[in-house]
């Protein structure tokens, strides 16, 4: 919450030396008394009237990251207005022209007319809510993430965009721009001055913008509503059939209501009845939720995890060649079942021998199945075991690209897939599969997968990862949303944790991802220099 203060006295001038900056920050006090009566409230001045963040009176990026660096749920910057012909009179509320998230325009709408209203009540005229008014700036301090003209008030632009200055900032779709309402009061030097001749004309204004922000987030007065609730289990295991109840306790323990709401987010996995009762209806994860009918914004979650018991081999068919060993791995359910005794077993030992760790071991060529049994449930489950011996005359080579450690890299942007695979050659038997992160992608691009297999088990001989500098997002090519994805962990909005993408992200080599490496992706797509494919 801020208005103009210290040496930055606004562009409103009254009568007796009255400026902005003292009825605004008289504003603001008194809305900070108002809010502050109800439930879970925490008001924040973003200055006294006279310290300043930044110890710049006008720096509005500082003023912003104060509701921003405290994850705010809402930004009121608060002003009286002015103009040249002392004839103007009403209020406006501007609020971003974004419309990401409901919070950002469509609420802050809302809220704007909520003030607006109460603000008429009092007899101040109704402007209207304005969400339209832009940068004509095209420098990046004026334009969001994506290239668009930034909202032209800074308390505004800086809470969606953060303190960045010469650049686009963050991408706020997320959610992490905070809502922010620009208010203009009345006009000081019209004949609105009488709205803010004394304390009490003050104190109204402030009752107005309170009741409207109280009724916008529903906030509770103390002493009215459940605050408190609590549940016995916060999570459940369940086996299909079973059911479980889900005590909750509500204070305190004058609020005469007391009754609760219960929720299934899918009830095909778990069902929930009016007392609590959870019954487990197929295998899965799912959410029951708990919520105070006197205080909807009171809630709890349990989490529910619905297994059956069972042996599953992670998929049905194996393949391995002949003198090659491989550990076999079975599924057991319910999870929290401890000293699971299983059995293994070979249809054909002279084709495939199996240990008592499930690790198998190819003789010869043909097929056969290996059996995995739960001696205690006598569960079991079965997977085909195909072993091959390939032809002497196999074979296949990776030319022009660097191959070391099952990646494959040198490969550079724009690669196309059917240009990149005439590199590779292979004996007959064998074939190229290229998998894409996108199933229509043109270009190989990092974390593309590049299978060897033989042709008639479809047999995976080896697989390769491929790293492309500059390629973040893996569709081939070093563009604008590489170099936002690499600002977005350098800011801490969300860190790149892929093992390939951190070393395409590393550009320069040095060991970690910094702005080094945002410039070079800048200088890339800008044509001022290519990135070097290592």
């Amino acid at each position: 919450m801020h208005g103009h203060g210290g040496s930055w006295t606004g562009c409103a001038n009254g009568k007796k030396g009255l400026v902005e900056k003292d009825i605004t920050l008289k504003i603001a006090n008194y809305l900070k008394q108002e809010l502050n009566k109800y439930y879970g409230v925490n008001i924040i001045l973003t200055h006294d009237g006279v310290n300043f963040p930044n110890n710049d009176a006008g720096d509005l990026a500082a003023r912003a990251m104060i509701a921003r660096n405290n994850n705010a749920d809402l930004y009121v910057s608060l002003h009286i207005n002015d103009e040249a012909s002392h004839t103007a009179t009403g209020a406006n509320v501007f609020v971003t022209s974004r419309t990401e998230l409901y919070k950002y325009k469509e609420g802050m709408t809302l809220l704007g007319n909520k003030i607006l209203n109460n603000l008429n009540k009092i007899g101040i005229k109704n402007n209207g809510v304005i969400n339209d008014k832009l940068c004509n700036d095209h420098e990046p301090t004026y334009q969001y993430y994506d290239g668009s003209q930034a909202d032209y008030y800074g308390d505004i632009r800086h809470a969606m965009k953060g303190d960045t200055l010469n650049d686009l900032g963050p991408d706020f779709s997320d959610g992490s721009g905070i809502s922010t309402v620009l208010i203009e009061h009345c006009y000081m030097n019209s004949s609105d001055s009488q709205f803010i001749d004394s304390e009490e004309d003050l104190k109204k204004i402030a009752k107005a913008d309170a009741d409207a922000i109280v009724d916008y987030l529903g906030l509770k007065l103390p002493g009215t509503f459940i605050s408190e609730m609590n549940v016995d289990k916060e999570n459940a295991n369940l086996l299909v059939g079973e059911t479980t109840k889900i005590n909750v306790t509500l204070g305190p323990s004058n609020i005469a209501d007391k009754t609760v709401k219960w929720t299934s987010n899918d009830e095909t996995v778990a069902k929930v009845d009016s007392n609590g009762n959870i019954t487990a209806v197929k295998k899965g994860k799912t959410s029951i939720t708990v919520t105070s009918n006197n205080n909807p914004s009171l809630s709890k979650r349990v989490n529910i995890n619905v297994e059956k018991e069972e042996v599953k081999f992670e998929k049905e068919k194996e393949n391995i060649l002949v003198g090659k060993e491989k550990q076999l791995n079975v599924k057991i359910t319910p999870t929290w079942i401890e000293n699971k005794n299983i059995k293994w077993e070979s249809s054909n030992k002279d084709i495939l021998e199996v240990d008592n760790t499930g690790k198998i071991i190819a003789k010869s060529e043909g097929t056969a199945k290996v059996k995995a049994t739960w001696i205690d449930k006598n569960l079991s489950d079965e997977l085909i075991v195909n072993v091959i011996e390939l032809p002497e005359y196999t074979k296949y080579q990776i030319n022009k690209y660097k191959v070391s450690n099952n990646l494959i890299s040198m490969i550079g942007p724009k690669v196309e897939i059917t240009d990149f695979i005439k590199n590779i050659e292979v004996s007959d038997n064998l074939e190229v599969a290229v998998i894409t992160q996108n199933k229509d992608q043109k270009y190989i691009g990092t974390n593309t997968k590049v299978q060897i297999k033989e042709k008639e088990h479809g047999f995976v001989l080896e697989e390769y990862e491929c790293l492309i500098y500059g390629d973040i997002n893996g569709d081939g090519k070093i563009s604008s949303l590489d170099y936002t994805l690499v600002k977005n962990h350098i800011m801490d909005v969300k860190k790149i944790t892929d093992k390939n993408i951190v070393i395409t992200s590393d550009i320069n080599a040095d060991g970690k991802i910094s702005s080094l490496d945002y410039t070079l992706i800048k200088n890339d797509i800008m044509d001022v220099k290519k990135i070097t494919q290592k």
